[in-house]
């Protein structure tokens, strides 16, 4: 179940771009280099973090322009099956999702 929250810690782009790099470097073991692309966000959210994917077919809380969500507790990325055919959609909903787990 998605809960809608909204107690952000408010982050300047520098924090947020810092905070990207570090968890990038985590997942590559090393700097990274520009060649690092496409990033990995499946692989990042399921190795790295340890969250499992889940594809969700409709359901209350995907409406409208709502394609992801994450169960903490559960440690789950939902997304949409909406967008799971659209891999730059799909990809993004899970990098997306992952900008909200404190790791």
């Amino acid at each position: 179940m998605i809960s809608l929250n909204t107690d952000f810690p408010d982050l300047s782009n520098d924090e947020i771009e810092a905070q990207a790099h570090s968890l990038l470097e985590r997942y590559f073991g090393r700097k990274l280099v520009f060649d690092d692309v496409p990033i990995p966000v499946e692989k990042i959210a399921e190795q790295l973090l340890d969250y499992e994917i889940e594809i969700i077919e409709g359901g209350p809380y995907f409406e409208g322009d709502i394609l992801g969500g994450i169960v903490f507790d559960d440690r789950v990325i939902q997304v949409s099956a909406a967008v799971s055919n659209h891999e730059g959609r799909y990809n993004f909903t899970i990098a997306h999702e992952i900008g909200h787990i404190k790791a």
